[in-house]
């Protein structure tokens, strides 16, 4: 599609761990992990550049809920991210959202009051944290669209998980991988929030993901510790 970005896939993915090898599970937890994080931090930073986004607390309120959220962490090969269909998983979502919101609307707060908008920075106020997330969880559309940003981060992963054991597969499959993960995160990065493209941010992303592969690789192949006398 226009627009869509090339990949450059570094070298490391060539050896993603296949599925089921006991590095699977080291990598690619760290790297669902830091995915999550890097998005709630990039999404909201740009979707919110323009201030007049605060007033819509349809669209607002989601996506605040969704950046005060703590990262899935998984503890399965077969849960990676969240699963937006699980009950337990979700209340427990809202459960931690509700908690930290409350540490992250101060700074909204004084961005709109910055911007001389006292009346509107009123609902943005610490005290109305609670009630923001528990608004969210209930209503609909507020409740679709911070799922919807889950569902992609799991999509965003899934493109990754296409890539496990690509060193034992052969030349024509491992094109065709590769070419899957680019078609899907162009896809889930250019409608992730409201349409709002943000394919740009792929490179960024698959810095972020390939820096966590690194990292959890090393962790693995580090050799133990002995105490010297």
């Amino acid at each position: 599609m226009e627009g869509d970005l090339e990949f450059d896939l570094p070298a490391v993915w060539r050896n993603a761990p296949a599925e089921r090898t006991p590095r699977f599970f080291a990598v690619y937890s760290a790297v669902s992990v830091a995915l999550q994080t890097e998005l709630r931090r990039r999404i909201p930073d740009e979707w919110f550049r323009d201030p007049a986004r605060f007033e819509n607390v349809q669209l607002a309120w989601p996506l605040l809920t969704w950046q005060a959220s703590l990262p899935f962490r998984p503890r399965t090969r077969n849960a990676l991210t969240c699963d937006v269909l699980d009950n337990r998983i979700m209340k427990r979502f809202f459960r931690e959202a509700r908690l930290k919101l409350p540490g992250l609307l101060p700074g909204v707060h004084l961005r709109i009051m910055t911007e001389g908008r006292p009346e509107l920075a009123r609902g943005y106020e610490p005290k109305h944290a609670q009630s923001i997330a528990l608004y969210v969880e209930r209503n609909v559309r507020c409740r679709a669209r911070l799922e919807g940003l889950l569902v992609a981060e799991a999509a965003l992963l899934n493109g990754l998980i296409g890539l496990a054991g690509l060193a034992g597969m052969t030349r024509r499959e491992q094109t065709r991988r590769v070419r899957s993960l680019a078609k899907i995160w162009n896809a889930q990065l250019r409608t992730i929030y409201t349409r709002q493209d943000f394919r740009w941010l792929l490179p960024e992303l698959l810095k972020t993901a390939t820096r966590a592969f690194l990292e959890s690789k090393c962790e693995l192949i580090a050799p133990p510790r002995t105490n010297v006398a």
